[in-house]
């Protein structure tokens, strides 16, 4: 290489070096300057220390001024693993006198200061940022990698939970607060609100919280101490801050387009209450700070009572199946009708209390059983029983009868409730068969509408409670159309007069025996049933009483309707039945006109009540409130009896 080239390259590495050294210079320079002339806390430091001279009207106004130093200030607290310098700016926080001021000069709001020393709690356990930076935004966590920024305002709240309980912060009600109560702490009131939201929404239908909740999303105990990268933010716009709130808040707005392919149904919020929800979820965060930082929660005045079954069922049913159980109101989520009363009439409680322990499979409804979802078997029967707490009372069973209902009608509920169990003509199926005439003969009408009313707990006949009472009275109306029609009394009297005898007798002994033996006694001496063998009573009951005493029972009692004998098997009953008589009948006395109700009402209190019952239901004397009875026996019988016992 020749000389004039090495000299050239020389004086390009010199010239090189110059600059470098010159820019070196600058930006060391520059770098001294911002950081100890044009700072954001040095500018701030002295801004505020001229506002305090501008304030410092006395002499111990004087004294605070001349005190202050233009420099880093900082709380240091080891406990919690904090070093906080946010009171390098936020210089006036204790003074009263700065209470008027723009920020970061302004007074803290309220009197949380005094149970919050900021020597001992600092700022960022509460506010969350970055303690230590002493640039604004940095300060404020507003920049790249910085796990938890500075909650907004209305957020500032969230934070609260991981010392307090809930009960101490926003009121004692921890289930289904109402909107307008308001909370306990002053701006608590969003947390509070988005706590009632959660509750009404029914969130624990499908997040567990705590231990309790359903399976179908993720669990949400601590989700507010996730960061920002838990959280997609793919379907986001680009001008959209990249924020956990904002995630959170448009997930509740807008889940499927946030999240799609999402369980999560559009609950129908509107912003305001998007952003409350936003607040109470975000302060789900652990309490993970020292013992001596946790708040004792107040102890409860009285017994503390547990959730209601009406309560548990808003948390952890009403999101699927409606607060009133018709179904959801929210759209994409279609669940069976649990108040529906047909749904109600064949659910046994056993059945609800499986179906809510173990769920069902193929389908969304989680168990919620011990050590699955977190209810005791208690709080299932609690469940249980507000759902049972739809279904209508059901017919007042002493107000039905087949007397008073219509046979047409009854055979059109028949048709829609009964024939597929029952058979189209009462054959019988997956139910009894209803047409048999010995079981009509037994089943009084009282035992059917029970029946029909209440079903039967254990087997597949459903409870239609509600059925009003005529329709019940309709339903048994038709059924009794399938009992055989008894002969008349005209044809019976002609059979007896026609069969006179010791054969006729014989006939109703072995009648006797074999139906009625079992409960009146092998000679009328009585037992279950009446004694018969009585001349008070043979001498005293024309055929015509005895025959329908027979042929029409006591529906109220153990005695059936033998509608299937023929006139000859009833006069001969009654023949037999005679040949216990002694003596001729009574000749009785014409009964007086009828009496003074109320009188009458006393007498029987008096005289009658102890043996009959105080309405006539029968006790140590028959029944009397028999409407079977009441139109057999005449007037007359009925005085002879009362006159002469």
């Amino acid at each position: 290489m020749s000389k004039i080239n090495i000299e050239l390259l020389d004086r390009r590495f010199k010239w090189g070096l110059l600059v470098t050294s010159v820019l070196t210079i600058f930006l060391l320079g520059a770098s001294a300057w911002q950081e100890n002339i044009s700072p954001d806390w040095r500018r701030l430091r002295l801004e505020y220390a001229a506002l305090l001279e501008s304030k410092a009207g006395d002499d111990r106004g004087k004294a605070i001024s001349a005190q202050f130093e233009v420099g880093i200030d900082h709380n240091v607290l080891p406990d919690l693993g904090i070093i906080d310098r946010c009171i390098t700016c936020h210089t006036g926080l204790g003074d009263p006198r700065m209470a008027g001021e723009k920020q970061p000069f302004r007074t803290h709001p309220g009197t949380f200061l005094t149970d919050h020393p900021p020597e001992r709690f600092g700022c960022t356990l509460c506010h969350q940022g970055q303690g230590r930076a002493t640039e604004t935004a940095a300060a404020h966590g507003r920049v790249d990698f910085w796990l938890h920024p500075m909650f907004e305002k209305q957020f500032m709240y969230s934070s609260c939970e991981k010392c307090h309980d809930e009960a101490s912060l926003y009121g004692e009600e921890r289930l289904l607060a109402s909107l307008e109560s308001g909370a306990a702490v002053p701006g608590a009131a969003l947390i509070s609100q988005g706590r009632a939201l959660f509750d009404e929404k029914g969130c624990l239908g499908c997040h567990v919280v705590d231990g309790l909740g359903g399976v179908l999303g993720p669990e949400i105990s601590q989700v507010g101490d996730k960061t920002r990268h838990d959280f997609s933010f793919a379907n986001f716009e680009k001008d959209e801050a990249h924020e956990v709130e904002a995630w959170l808040k448009k997930h509740f707005l807008e889940p499927a387009e946030i999240s799609p392919g999402t369980l999560m149904p559009d609950m129908g919020l509107t912003p305001e209450e998007a952003g409350a929800l936003t607040g109470y979820v975000m302060s789900m965060k652990e309490r993970d700070v020292p013992v001596s930082y946790q708040v004792a929660p107040t102890p409860p005045a009285g017994p503390l009572a547990g959730p209601s079954g009406e309560q548990l069922y808003a948390m952890l049913c009403s999101a699927c199946h409606g607060l009133d159980g018709t179904g959801s109101a929210v759209p994409g989520i279609r669940t069976p009708s649990l108040s529906n009363p047909d749904t109600l009439a064949v659910a046994s409680d056993d059945y609800l209390r499986l179906m809510i322990s173990r769920g069902r499979s193929n389908t969304t409804m989680p168990p919620w059983g011990p050590g699955l979802g977190g209810l005791t078997t208690a709080q299932i029967d609690q469940l249980v029983a507000h759902i049972r707490g739809w279904e209508a009372p059901g017919a007042n069973i002493a107000n039905v009868s087949a007397r008073r209902g219509d046979a047409r009608m009854g055979k059109a509920y028949y048709r829609g409730l009964c024939m597929n169990c029952h058979g189209a003509e009462g054959g019988g199926g997956a139910g009894n068969a209803l047409n048999s005439f010995k079981f009509l003969s037994i089943a009084s009408d009282e035992f059917l509408a029970a029946t029909i009313v209440h079903g039967r707990p254990g087997t597949a006949m459903a409870s239609w409670k509600h059925l009003s009472e005529q329709a019940v009275s309709d339903l048994l109306a038709y059924v009794r159309t399938w009992e055989p029609s008894p002969p008349p009394f005209a044809e019976v009297r002609r059979a007896m007069r026609r069969n006179r005898g010791a054969d006729n007798v014989g006939v109703g002994r072995l009648l006797y025996e074999g139906r009625c033996a079992g409960c009146h006694g092998e000679n009328g001496e009585g037992g279950l049933g009446l004694v018969l063998n009585t001349p008070d009573l043979l001498r005293t009951a024309d055929d015509e009483f005895l025959y329908k005493s027979i042929v029409h029972g006591r529906p109220e009692t153990a005695m059936p309707a033998w509608r299937s004998l023929s006139a000859g098997q009833v006069g001969a009953l009654i023949s037999y039945l005679r040949s216990w008589q002694k003596g001729p009948a009574y000749a009785l006395a014409e009964a007086p006109p009828l009496g003074n109700y109320d009188l009458g009402r006393v007498h029987y209190e008096l005289a009658c009540l102890a043996c009959h019952g105080a309405e006539g239901q029968g006790g140590v004397g028959p029944r009397l409130a028999s409407a079977a009875f009441l139109s057999a026996a005449s007037d007359e019988m009925l005085y002879h009896w009362i006159s002469h016992g």
